[in-house]
């Protein structure tokens, strides 16, 4: 009984290390995501600078 007490252990352990990575996945996607927002933004900031010089 015992090594199925521990056979179910690293079953789980490996379980919530899967859904933590599939998180961390999703979040580094999501990120990657919102920076082109982030170049756009400094696009629009390319764009006023030709106003400063103006």
């Amino acid at each position: 009984m015992p090594q199925l007490n521990f056979a179910w252990w690293i079953f789980y352990f490996i379980l919530i290390w899967l859904s933590l990575l599939i998180t961390f996945i999703i979040l580094l996607n999501t990120n990657l995501n919102e920076n082109p927002t982030n170049t756009s933004t400094n696009t629009s900031t390319q764009n006023n600078s030709p106003w400063s010089w103006n």
